[in-house]
């Protein structure tokens, strides 16, 4: 299931060696340093149980952070409300959006692509049908800024800035757009052709957009809501540099610096109905990009406002909510009661010089050198703060297979990257801290992500440090801290194959939790969701697989429970579950 495209690729890289060094002023990005964007692992973002009233979602595995904070909903048929929620990433790069660093989590189909190539598919040279013909896009050539005329080109691969094409629904979250693969899954008997599909089970189509030149999509979900994505946004996304040798070849004088300009591109939609013919309408402002007005065909609606591209004023059923923005970034929301959400900046990093990344100056072997933490605060309108570090943390995986884009004898060896880096930093989350009215004292976590345990199993010598010894650790142990005092261990797969990031066990003291997955070809489903896309580093065709929980099983005051099931249906639900219970010595 391998792309086979990159490995093509890897040989042309070889010609320019894509330099990882420090991102200047902090307004570009290496290759290097984008490390964390193209780097995706199989471990969902988790909410952090009763304690998330800040919006607050945890991916343990990398201590990946995101919060989502529901500012109005108004309800409707199932499917239909118009909800209005903030979304923020921590550790995001770039881009202009809706509440300036906190983004409106409304559906959307996006992916980053080079500004100067657009949003296309490369498949059987550059084209617009990104639907008909999905596919990575078509390579970019880059001109060199050197005094010298004619100016060196170089060839960016469509992996160094393009890291998948994502379907984003609230409430499902992120999912890499996939080929339907032949007789995978049922599809629908209503005459039209799906030729992508998500891993969650939405369906997606074809549709003409801008008087045919393009092609947009129409997604069919599970839950019956059909969306028309037709409707694009492009936003300013941090440029990519890398280095070639200077006109005449020689790479041992002072380089040639290449920069790619990038963009993120959503399509938003323009409705969403469900098969009774209830709908919603999003009605957007060509000239601007902004979204002006949601409103259902019950008669419910939500109005925008904004100052300059930001969201400054939202208005329903006669209450107004109000967006402020004094730094630059969002600083307040002030609720139709008066009470409001305040945050002090740092979760995004994107305004930070060295900080837009977590790690700099990583090569091939080596994952750079972190940069700092990051302490932001954010006030509930209950009156409760919540304080949260961010801390640059290496990551690992075990059981690698060494590819880097150049030598150990090239010249300029700490300018070269790796297809598949064993080692790599990531912005995690290591305290949050609870304070306010009724808490006589905050309530704390931490959390510790223990050793990298990262090792390669091809491709360096035998006596190098990083080469996988016998019965090298397959797993890794992420350590929390809760207010009681209680430490819970968090025991993860970190093989690199389609098991990586799945929680294997949950030891508290006392008890044990277990689980398992299906991990092998059953027969009774599809292996494969659909086909993956994504470069390499991404790991598309691992994330792609079907693995559906197997077993859990917890043993507690000698006592060992168990939920097990024993047959699944075409779509990898379960249709017979065994539960028991039995004592143990």
């Amino acid at each position: 299931m391998e792309p086979s495209k990159e490995a093509t690729k890897l040989v042309a890289a070889v010609m320019y060696l894509a330099f990882a060094l420090e991102a200047g002023a902090g307004n570009t990005l290496t290759l290097g340093d984008d490390y964390p964007a193209r780097l995706r692992a199989s471990s969902t973002v988790q909410a952090l149980t009763a304690e998330d009233a800040f919006g607050d979602k945890l991916g343990l595995y990398t201590g990946s952070l995101e919060f989502l904070q529901t500012d109005l909903v108004l309800r409707g048929t199932p499917g239909l409300d118009i909800e209005i929620s903030r979304k923020l990433t921590v550790g995001s790069q770039g881009g202009t959006r809706f509440f300036s660093d906190w983004d409106l989590a409304i559906p959307s189909v996006h992916g980053v692509f080079s500004q100067q190539g657009g949003w296309n598919s490369g498949l059987g040279g550059r084209n617009f049908n990104r639907c008909s013909k999905y596919a990575w896009p078509a390579d970019e050539v880059v001109l060199g800024e050197a005094p010298t005329r004619p100016r060196p080109e170089r060839q960016a691969m469509s992996e160094e800035f393009w890291h998948g094409t994502f379907l984003y629904l609230p409430g499902v979250g992120e999912e890499e757009i996939l080929k339907v693969q032949d007789n995978a899954r049922p599809r629908p008997s209503n005459g039209g052709a799906y030729p992508l599909t998500t891993k969650s089970g939405a369906i997606i189509r074809c549709i003409p957009i801008n008087g045919g030149a393009e092609e947009g999509f129409e997604v069919l979900t599970p839950t019956g809501i059909t969306y028309q994505f037709s409707f694009m946004v492009k936003r300013v996304e941090l440029p990519i540099v890398t280095f070639g040798p200077q006109p005449g070849g020689n790479s041992n004088t002072t380089p040639t610096r290449f920069v790619l300009q990038r963009a993120d591109h959503r399509l938003f939609p323009v409705i969403a109905r469900d098969r009774f013919g209830n709908s919603l309408s999003y009605e957007w402002d060509a000239p601007t990009g902004q979204l002006r007005r949601i409103s259902a065909s019950d008669g419910r609606s939500v109005e925008f406002s904004y100052s300059g591209t930001r969201i400054s004023q939202i208005r329903a059923d006669g209450r107004t909510w109000n967006y402020d923005y004094p730094s630059g970034v969002l600083t307040t929301v002030t609720l139709p009661d008066q009470s409001y959400w305040s945050f002090t900046p740092g979760l995004t990093m994107s305004f930070e010089a060295a900080g837009n990344v977590p790690a700099l100056r990583a090569f091939c072997n080596n994952p750079g050198v972190p940069t700092y933490d990051s302490v932001a605060s954010m006030r509930h309108p209950s009156g409760a703060t919540a304080t949260f570090t961010i801390t640059p943390t290496l990551h690992g995986r075990s059981y690698e297979h060494y590819s880097c884009s150049a030598q150990p004898n090239t010249a300029l060896f700490r300018e070269t990257m790796e297809t598949y880096p064993a080692r790599f930093y990531a912005w995690s989350l290591t305290k949050k801290a609870v304070s306010g009215p009724g808490l006589p004292s905050p309530y704390v976590w931490t959390y510790n992500y223990g050793p990298h345990n990262a090792c390669y199993v091809s491709g360096l010598p035998a006596g190098d440090p990083m080469t996988c010894k016998a019965n090298a650790p397959a797993e890794k142990q992420v350590e929390v801290v809760e207010p009681s005092g209680t430490t819970v261990r968090h025991v993860f797969s970190n093989k690199s194959d389609h098991s990586e990031g799945y929680p294997l066990r949950i030891e508290r003291p006392g008890s044990v939790q277990i689980t398992s997955y299906e991990f092998g070809d059953p027969s009774q489903f599809p292996l494969y969701a659909g086909t993956s896309i994504m470069p390499a580093a991404g790991r598309g065709w691992y994330l792609s697989r079907i693995n559906p929980l197997r077993e859990r099983s917890t043993i507690q005051d000698g006592v060992k429970s168990t939920w097990r099931v024993n047959a699944f249906d075409v779509l990898a639900r379960p249709v017979s579950i065994t539960e028991s219970s039995t004592a143990q010595p």
